[in-house]
């Protein structure tokens, strides 16, 4: 017992440990990548009647002369410190404008996620369970039609179905549902959907291959054997291992919604985070991209983290490896 728990424990300090390192290597990745970023945003910000002395001028204040490794250095004392540094652009914090942003993204991927798994799950374990019959082709063909669909078409087409021909939801904006819960389904509804629809093919087709995949194996014909009731055989021996695969899908998933999210955002003019990444590249606000993609790298390793953790419950194997 004190070896598993051991075993546990050791297991979750490796993951742990792996977190500082790769945010530091994927924090030096990102400076470099703005940094290669095409444009000049002393030319952006000075418009386009401005000459050469004034730009060069701007330049200076905004601490862009410098060279590019004095300005990461100072970029990562920074960071040490919690300071994200000030948008180019407004005079706000980038912390502000990350903290105004993020609860809209993480609302929209919640609810997207959440509708993919009411939408995919029951229908990729029917489908597994009814294996080659009509309810299985239908799923099978939904859930590649689900895969092939881009979202940006699925989002216009939603709009215009339901705000331009029928009326019945607005097309854009977004009201918190914590305040408003009416108003606010009524706006979250539509880019949900559209994320949501999509994600839940992947997450039916994958669930499907699983299970079938998991009900070919020894231990379910053991249990069978003895005399167990298909329902048990099901929920107790065959979802929880079959669910694994699931898990990576849904966890990957959600941390690529924090950025793949950027088109349904700009869409439905929903201010989330990738409305503001959007907005920040072609401003060439670079202080506002950089922490902005530390903020989505940074979910991302911890909900990979969180996973992994997932794992540990679903499958004892894994604390033991």
């Amino acid at each position: 017992m004190e070896g598993t728990v051991g075993s546990k424990y050791a297991f979750i300090y490796r993951r742990l440990l792996t977190f500082v390192p790769t945010i530091f290597i994927t924090i030096t990745i990102i400076f470099f990548l703005v940094e290669i970023i095409p444009g000049d945003v002393a030319e952006v910000l000075a418009g386009p009647g401005a000459n050469m002395l004034e730009v060069e001028s701007l330049r200076k204040m905004l601490g862009l002369d410098l060279p590019a490794q004095e300005r990461y250095l100072r970029f990562l004392l920074r960071l040490i410190t919690g300071d994200l540094g000030k948008s180019l652009v407004t005079p706000m914090p980038v912390s502000k404008l990350i903290l105004d942003s993020l609860p809209v993204t993480l609302t929209l991927a919640f609810s997207s996620m959440t509708l993919a798994l009411l939408i995919g799950l029951p229908a990729g374990i029917v489908s597994a369970l009814k294996r080659n019959t009509k309810f299985d082709l239908l799923v099978s063909f939904g859930a590649l039609m689900g895969i092939s669909m881009p979202g940006f078409w699925l989002g216009l087409i939603l709009i215009l179905v339901f705000c331009v021909q029928l009326r019945l939801l607005p097309a854009a904006g977004f009201v918190n549902p914590l305040i408003d819960p009416v108003n606010g389904f009524k706006y979250i509804i539509l880019p949900s959907f559209t994320l949501g629809l999509i994600l839940s093919a992947y997450i039916a087709r994958i669930t499907r291959s699983s299970l079938i995949e998991v009900m070919l194996q020894d231990y379910i014909l053991t249990a069978r054997a003895k005399g167990l009731s298909e329902r048990i055989v099901i929920y107790r021996h065959a979802l929880k291992n079959a669910l694994i695969p699931v898990v990576t899908v849904v966890g990957f998933q959600f941390g690529a919604l924090l950025g793949g999210a950027i088109i349904v955002e700009t869409i439905f003019s929903v201010a989330g985070m990738g409305k503001l990444l959007y907005t920040s590249i072609l401003n060439r606000d670079y202080p506002v991209i950089e922490g902005v993609a530390i903020t989505m790298v940074s979910v991302y390793i911890f909900l990979n983290a969180l996973v992994d953790l997932i794992y540990m419950y679903l499958d004892p194997r894994v604390r033991y490896g």
